[in-house]
C-alpha cells in the first residue's frame, strides 16, 4: 500500500512528529516522533504537508473590500507590522491566493523563522509541499478552539486572532473565558490547564 501524503507536525517546541496516509486516509506509516539527530527513511509520497506550532506565526481575520484587492494585498505587510511590532521588511505575509467573501485570515511570520524552520526540514530530507500553520485547524467552526501540548497552545478565537502561545497565558492571549474555550490535549497532556485531563 504506497503512501499519498506525508504529514509533519513541527512543535513550538521544535520536537517532530510524523505520519503517512493513502489516499483513503488510512495510516500507512507512523505516527512516529523524530529522535534527535537522526534521519528516518521517509516513505514515498505524493505530497509532503507540514503542520507548524510556532509563537511567532500569528494569524488575523481581517476584511477583504470588494474591489481594489492588488492594492490591498500590497498594503498587508504594513497593517501585519502593526499586529507583530517587527519592521515590515523582516515579515512574510499570506493571503489566500483566491479571495471570497468580505473577510479572509492573513498568516504573519518572521522571515528568519521561517528560514530556519525550511533549512531544518531540508536538512531532514523534507521539501513541503504546503506549510499550514496548527491553528488554521482550530476555530469555531473546528472541532476544538485550542490544542493544548504541554507548555504551549494553538489556538483561533471568535474575535479573528489565531497562533500559538505558552499554554498559562492562552485565555489571555485568545480572549476567550476558560469555560467557553473548546481545548483538546495532545502530547505531554494539559499542562495544568483546568478542563484538559
Amino acid at each position: 500500500m504506497s503512501a499519498s501524503r506525508l504529514w509533519v507536525r513541527v512543535a513550538a517546541d521544535g520536537s517532530i512528529a510524523w505520519l503517512a496516509r493513502d489516499a483513503q486516509g488510512r495510516v500507512v506509516a507512523g505516527p512516529a516522533s523524530l529522535v534527535a539527530g537522526e534521519v528516518p527513511a521517509w516513505p514515498a509520497v505524493e505530497e509532503t504537508v507540514v503542520v507548524w506550532s510556532e509563537v511567532g506565526l500569528v494569524l488575523r481575520r481581517v476584511g477583504v473590500p470588494s474591489g481594489g484587492r492588488g492594492k490591498w494585498r500590497q498594503g498587508l505587510p504594513y497593517l501585519a507590522e502593526e499586529w507583530v511590532a517587527a519592521d515590515v521588511a523582516d515579515l512574510h505575509v499570506v493571503a489566500p491566493l483566491e479571495l471570497s467573501g468580505n473577510s479572509c485570515w492573513v498568516a504573519v511570520v518572521e522571515r528568519a523563522g521561517l528560514a530556519a524552520l525550511i533549512a531544518r526540514l531540508r536538512d531532514l530530507g523534507l521539501a513541503p509541499d504546503r506549510l499550514l500553520p496548527e491553528a488554521a485547524f482550530l476555530g469555531t467552526d473546528r472541532p476544538a478552539d485550542a490544542l493544548v501540548d504541554g507548555a504551549h497552545a494553538s489556538f483561533a478565537s471568535a474575535a479573528g486572532l489565531a497562533g500559538c502561545c505558552e499554554t498559562e497565558l492562552l485565555e489571555l492571549v485568545a480572549g476567550g473565558s476558560p469555560e467557553a474555550m473548546r481545548r483538546v490535549a495532545v502530547g505531554s497532556g494539559g499542562g495544568g490547564v483546568e478542563g484538559i485531563d
